[in-house]
Parts: structure tokens; C-alpha cells; sequence
């Protein structure tokens, strides 16, 4: 057998009226020659999704015996890696093999002792047997027609692997995931220190609820929560009391900024626990910490290892395009345990569900200085795009930067295409010359867009063209929107909502100007504006807004 970065082969036996696969057979000759029972002709395949499709019947567990001293060392091998693996789903390359054979050959043998005696489970990486439409990624839960077949340098033949989930390594029919089951252990109840800044009385009531929630034992809440409202520091209690109670927590979230805030926020809150940090820039996914801060991607990497998943911007891209990013959360907890939506815009689908009863949900309608959410603006303009493309006057716009200068606040300009922030960028310029050393740019694909973020949020640029790429989590103080051609369909109700919460979340600038401008007025604009002051007034109404009242969050 050569080694496994080139060409791999797995083996079939049968014992007990059934067909396994293995790793190592002379682990499963060892092991079930302890239970008194010899396994039949060993059959060899360069793929493992073609050995582990002959697999069949329920094969009884067996307790091994005493066994000889190759038997102790590959139970050594395999304690050592089910305590530093624990917990994880893993392609073959990640397990961490040598460089040498003998290496390679140990982490084999491990790896099937763990099968061998429960701690893990082998799945092919994808599941290419059969119908092309009945092809699936084990790992990410991606379809047919996701999965990618072509020449296979491993197994030396046609292969399938997945492109949906590729960024976290390639995943291949021929070789196997590992599923590694969770130690078992807990660490016993145990006070945790939470350094809890001053919460606002909506935070308080939220906190509170989700402590409820919690106790209630159900699988899922929605805390829906306004922009600025400092949802992450009213999840803390929930947090302490799963970290005291022995159990592990996942907070989760689409972007890896936020990942990095999140963490840096978690440690200052919970000095005396260890964070794990989990993005694509980062080798924390082998760490085995408490708390874990990762990409959704990531999640992927987590099995049955967490008491309470929290899923941050549940709504954003890529989990509102493709919801089948959630099956890495959902798989990553324990049995029994719950998730957390937290969203300043859940879809209507979830709103139903809350209001029938089908899904627990708390509400948060005020930000945590206590002010209210800036309320839109919407301007028609006949023949925007022409007259931006010509360069002609357009006062409303021009009246909003004047303002903006005047101040000397900032502003974002959010436009619906890349292609139009050039033209708005040049417009600017043409119109208002002034201005041209105190504004920029940034989209998708500009290489200098973390320079120009940095630089606007430092206060060296005074206005930033940008799409919605922008749409949450940045704060900058004394800011306003503009939003340029509110009636394309990039802009439905949502995105509206985010780029207006872009506005007064600063509590020394709680107020600020939110336009729309837009050919055409269209139901997203209208429905954007109706849910902002609606919960304005549900704030109003429950007694959370107050020019006196503050405190610390995000």
C-alpha cells in the first residue's frame, strides 16, 4: 500500500453475516480475533466510496479484550487522537499524518481503533453511487448539483468531490470523512467570571427571556433585534449559565470580521475562559476550548460538540441564499441542545412562525442609548441614472453632501452595482470638486477596499461609495446614508433596514439623515419605513426609549 497522498487503497471484510470497510485490516484482524471471531477475505479498492458502498447489515458491537502490545499502542494512537479530535468532522487531510510512512501507517490504525470501539464513524466525503441527481456532500449537505466529477490523481480513476464546500479543503468520494464522536466528558459546574457592561432596560428583558428560553429546554429562539441594539452582550447571561452548567458554546456568524469582534469582545467579557477564534486566517479548529467564535463554514469542521449554538446575522449571505449552511450548526450540537437566531431582519417566514407559536422569539425595538431609529427619507427623482450619467444638477443630492460638509460628519453613498459607484464617485467629483480628496470607493472588487474602509472609519475620508457589501456591522460616528436608485430589487426591505442602521448607532450621535433616492417608489422602500416606525413605537410603548438612559454595547 503506498502512501496516502498519492495512491490510497481500502479494504472490505466480512464478519457476523455483515461487510465493513477498514482503514488497517490488520487492526480489525486484531480486534476481532479478541472477540473470538476470525474476519473473512479481505478485498482491496482504490476508492473508499466504492468499499464502503458494499457495506451492509447491522454488525453487533463487540467489547475487545486484552489484546497484545500492538493492540495497547494503537489504543495509545487512538486515545491521543480522540483527545485532541474530539468532537470534529474532518477530511483525511486534516487529521494532522506525518510525513513518514510509518507515520501515516499509525494514524491509519488509530483512526480504525477509534471506529473500531465507537469514538468515530467513516463516511465516504461525497456520495457518488448510483443516480448523478442522488449524488451528496457528507460534509456540507450540498446536491447533485454541486458535486463535480473528473480525473482523481488519489484514486487514480473518475471522481466526485464538492465545489460548495472546497474552500475548506477538497472533499472527495475516494476518501474518507471522519466523524469523530465528542469525549462525554463535561467539566463539572464551575463559576465562570462575566465582566457584563451596564445593559439598557430592553437588554435587561432580552437577557432575561433568553435565560427563560433556556431553561425551557426548547430547540430554537429568535431574538430579533434592532440595529445598534447590543445584541451580543445581551446573550452573555445565556452564555455563562451553559459555560457553568459544564457545557460548550458556538457563537457563529457569516462574516470573518465579525468572527474577530465577537472574539476580541468575548475575551474582555469572559476573562477567565479560553476563546477559540475559527476563520479561514486562523488554526484554532484543532483547539479545544469552551467557547468558539467561527465562520459559519467552519461550523462544518464541529460534531455533536456544543450545548448552544448562536447564530449571528442569521439572515445574511451566504445562510439566506442557501439555508442548507445551517446543517453544519445543527450538526455540530449535542443531542438536546438549542439554537439562537439573532437578527435585526428576520425573513417573513420566521415572523410567522413566531407569531404561531411554532418558534419562541424575543423582541428588542430600541437601541441601547435609547433613542430611536432614524426614520427614511424618500425622494423621487425623474431620470436619475441619466442625469447622473450626464452629469446634470440633481439638488437633493447635492443638498445632502452640502449637509454632510457642513457638519463635517461622514456619509455612505450605497449604490446597487459596482458599476455604478465609479459614475457616483465621478459625478461627485465633477459636481463638487471640494470634495474630491475626502471621498472614496469601496466594492467586491476593489483590492484597496480594507485600506479605504480603514481610512473612513479613522475619519480621513468624509463620504465612501459603496454597495451593499457595507450594509451591516460597521459603526462610525456622526453618519449619514444616502441610498442612490432605492427602487433596484438589490434593495428589498432587509438591506434597506441594514443600511439605514448604519445611521445614529454611535450614543454621543444617536440621530442622523436616512435618503432614499429612487426613480420609483416601490413596496420594499414603504415596507422598510413602516417596520422602523413601528418599532419605534413598540420601544415607545414598553417604556425603552429615553434621551437619560444608556449603555455600553453594539
Amino acid at each position: 500500500m503506498e502512501r496516502w497522498g498519492r495512491s490510497v487503497e481500502f479494504a472490505i471484510y466480512r464478519v457476523r453475516g455483515g461487510t465493513r470497510v477498514t482503514l488497517a485490516p490488520e487492526v480489525d484482524r486484531a480486534f476481532w480475533k479478541s472477540c473470538g471471531e476470525e474476519i473473512g477475505p479481505v478485498q482491496s479498492f482504490p476508492s473508499f466510496g466504492q468499499a464502503f458502498r458494499r457495506v451492509s447489515g447491522g454488525i453487533p458491537p463487540c467489547l475487545a479484550g486484552e489484546g497484545g502490545e500492538g493492540v495497547k499502542q494503537w489504543e495509545r494512537v487512538a486515545h491521543s487522537l480522540h483527545r485532541r479530535l474530539e468532537g470534529r468532522v474532518l477530511i483525511w487531510d486534516e487529521l494532522g499524518g506525518g510525513e513518514s510512512d510509518d507515520e501515516e501507517e499509525s494514524l491509519r490504525q488509530g483512526v480504525q481503533w477509534l471506529v473500531l470501539t465507537g469514538r468515530a464513524t467513516l463516511l465516504p466525503g461525497v456520495e457518488a453511487t448510483g443516480a448523478a441527481l442522488r449524488r451528496r456532500c457528507n460534509r456540507c449537505g450540498a446536491g447533485a448539483d454541486r458535486i463535480l466529477t473528473g480525473p482523481c490523481a488519489r484514486c487514480g480513476g473518475e471522481c466526485a468531490w464538492c465545489d460548495r464546500c472546497v474552500i475548506l479543503g477538497r472533499n472527495r468520494a475516494c476518501m474518507p470523512l471522519v466523524l469523530v464522536e465528542p469525549s462525554g466528558s463535561r467539566s463539572g459546574e464551575q463559576k465562570v467570571e462575566l465582566r457584563l457592561p451596564v445593559l439598557s432596560l430592553a437588554q435587561q428583558d432580552a437577557a432575561a427571556k433568553c435565560l427563560h428560553w433556556l431553561e425551557r429546554k426548547e430547540e430554537k429562539l429568535l431574538v430579533w433585534a434592532v440595529t445598534g441594539s447590543g445584541k451580543t452582550e445581551m446573550m452573555f447571561p445565556a452564555i455563562r449559565q451553559v459555560l457553568e452548567q459544564g457545557g460548550r458554546v458556538l457563537w457563529a456568524s457569516p462574516r470573518r470580521e465579525v468572527v474577530t469582534g465577537v472574539a476580541q469582545r468575548m475575551r474582555r467579557a469572559f476573562p477567565g475562559t479560553e476563546v477559540a477564534e475559527v476563520h479561514g486566517e486562523t488554526g484554532e479548529i484543532r483547539e479545544n476550548r469552551r467557547l468558539t467564535v467561527a465562520t459559519v463554514q467552519q461550523t462544518l469542521r464541529y460534531y455533536r460538540r456544543f450545548r448552544l449554538a448562536v447564530v449571528d446575522e442569521a439572515d445574511a449571505f451566504p445562510l439566506q441564499e442557501d439555508p442548507r449552511w445551517l446543517n453544519g450548526i445543527r450538526r455540530s450540537l449535542i443531542d438536546g441542545g438549542q439554537q439562537v437566531y439573532l437578527t435585526a431582519t428576520p425573513p417573513s417566514s420566521w415572523k410567522r412562525r413566531a407569531r404561531r407559536g411554532k418558534m419562541a422569539s424575543v423582541t428588542v425595538p430600541a437601541r441601547f442609548h435609547g433613542q430611536p431609529l432614524p426614520v427614511p427619507k424618500g425622494f423621487r427623482i425623474w431620470g436619475l441614472w441619466r442625469k447622473l450619467e450626464r452629469g446634470a444638477s440633481i439638488p437633493r443630492l447635492e443638498s445632502f453632501l452640502k449637509g454632510v460638509s457642513a457638519e463635517k460628519g461622514q456619509a455612505f453613498l450605497f449604490v446597487p452595482r459596482i458599476a455604478d459607484t465609479n459614475l457616483v464617485l465621478d459625478w461627485v467629483v465633477d459636481r463638487m470638486p471640494g470634495l474630491k480628496p475626502a471621498i472614496g470607493l469601496a466594492t467586491g472588487r476593489h483590492e484597496q477596499r480594507r485600506d479605504t474602509i480603514q481610512d473612513f472609519m479613522a475619519g480621513e475620508l468624509q463620504i465612501l461609495v459603496t454597495t451593499t457589501i457595507l450594509e451591516r456591522g460597521v459603526t462610525v460616528p456622526r453618519c449619514h446614508v444616502l441610498v442612490v436608485g432605492a427602487d433596484h430589487p438589490v434593495f428589498d426591505r432587509a438591506t434597506l433596514i441594514q443600511v439605514a442602521g448604519r445611521v445614529g448607532r454611535d450614543p454621543a450621535s444617536p440621530r442622523g439623515e436616512v435618503w432614499f433616492l429612487s426613480t420609483v417608489w416601490t413596496e420594499a422602500q414603504t415596507g422598510a419605513i413602516r417596520e422602523i416606525r413601528s418599532l419605534n413605537r413598540y420601544a415607545g410603548e414598553w417604556g425603552y426609549l429615553s434621551v437619560e438612559r444608556g449603555a455600553p454595547g453594539s
